[in-house]
């Protein structure tokens, strides 16, 4: 593959990556964190290690400390399986989507980038359109 067929698969799976995922942030339109996004930082630096969170109705069944420690500990074995599983999913989506580009033409990968581009545009346009209407 060429650095410049390989540099458009790395584009294009990117771009894809975007589109898929979103981009939002936390800022508003001039780039300086909002209130809420303050706070929550001075909140996160000065809270403990978090514990846990009980699932639904489980807080209504009087549970001990042993339970609810033994509860966290099951949350967390399985929230690290789960994140290892969510990584995969998303290398599987990005090398598909590489191999499917590998499908296109040159001057259809470059159509593709252009139309991606282009998508993007509307999206940040429409993204703005918003956060000016919320203004007013």
């Amino acid at each position: 593959m060429t650095l410049t067929r390989r540099f458009l698969s790395l584009l294009l799976a990117a771009s894809v990556a975007i589109a898929v995922l979103g981009a939002g942030t936390a800022f508003t339109q001039d780039d300086k964190p909002t209130a809420k996004a303050t706070q929550k930082a001075k909140q996160k630096k000065t809270r403990k290690a978090p514990r846990g969170r009980l699932p639904n109705h489980y807080g209504k069944l009087g549970l001990s400390k042993d339970q609810k420690t033994k509860i966290y500990g099951i949350q967390r074995t399985y929230r690290a399986r789960l994140q290892d599983l969510q990584q995969q999913i998303e290398d599987l989506r990005q090398q598909e989507t590489i191999e499917i580009q590998q499908a296109l033409s040159d001057d259809q990968r470059e159509q593709l980038v252009g139309l991606l581009k282009e998508a993007q545009e509307r999206r940040a346009a429409r993204r703005k359109a918003r956060q000016a209407q919320s203004k007013n």
